[in-house]
């Protein structure tokens, strides 16, 4: 199967930017809540409040890159499915994806496409940036899964 998702340097990337800026900067808050004895109560909450932002933002990160895993989108030429974590897929064949997808909301870096299944609504991101991005948008607009889409949101 072809896959649509963020390359190995992507990952990398990213994960060097989130440790360049979170761990300094818990760091920091921590050293100024331990250390500076001239703080009062307003200056010691927002150390406190930069260490919860800081460190949650860093646990929300590697809670997705290694636990619930990052998104991606396969496909073949008989089915796609879409990747939201590691436990949750949803897999539709091609004739069935314009029934299920909602929206294609476009982005400045690619579109959010938004899927209805059993009565629960997902989204999902292909971006430019994305290995095998203009493959699977070359694919899905040989296939008319766009027009189908466009189509039914100028009905509504």
């Amino acid at each position: 199967m072809k896959k649509c998702g963020g390359s190995l340097s992507q990952y990398i990337g990213g994960t060097v930017m989130m440790f360049l800026l979170c761990v300094p900067l818990l760091a920091l808050f921590l050293y100024l809540l331990l250390f500076d004895r001239n703080a009062g109560g307003q200056e010691r909450l927002l150390y406190v409040g930069g260490l919860a932002l800081f460190g949650g933002l860093l646990a929300f990160f590697l809670y997705r890159l290694f636990i619930a895993g990052i998104p991606y989108i396969e496909y073949d030429q008989q089915r796609v499915v879409f990747h939201f974590s590691r436990k949750l897929q949803w897999v539709f064949a091609w004739d069935a994806l314009p029934e299920a997808l909602v929206e294609v909301i476009p982005v400045l870096q690619g579109e959010w496409l938004v899927l209805r299944y059993r009565d629960r609504e997902r989204k999902i991101a292909m971006y430019h940036g994305h290995k095998g991005y203009r493959e699977l948008r070359q694919y899905m607009e040989q296939r008319g899964i766009f027009e189908a889409v466009r189509r039914r949101q100028q009905k509504a």
